[in-house]
């Protein structure tokens, strides 16, 4: 509960308004990687999952025995989430089903 008012006092950026993100849609038709530990406290599974919905052109990733920073936590996360960034192409909604949990 810490950090809820964290965003609050930060300063509004300073772009025209027509360049603002739509926060209730349309959202825009480009590929999206979501990724989400599943034991993640700060952002539920579920509510994650939610998310979905609102990007047609999305894939979402859960992470087996990842927190709320996945990328730090899973090899395959950090590789997958990589390789998007390089080449737009989703991956497959099991891409990292298979890896073995961290040591």
């Amino acid at each position: 509960w810490e950090q809820v008012d964290f965003c609050l006092e930060y300063p509004q950026p300073r772009f025209s308004s027509k360049l603002a993100p739509p926060y209730d849609g349309p959202f825009p038709d480009v590929p999206v990687l979501m990724l989400n530990g599943d034991i993640d406290l700060q952002t539920p599974l579920e509510s994650a999952q939610r998310a979905t919905t609102n990007w047609p052109n999305s894939v979402f990733l859960t992470i087996e025995d990842a927190t709320h920073v996945t990328l730090t936590t899973s090899e395959c996360a950090l590789g997958t989430a990589l390789s998007f960034l390089q080449n737009p192409v989703l991956p497959d909604e099991q891409a990292c089903d298979s890896e073995a949990a961290p040591t």
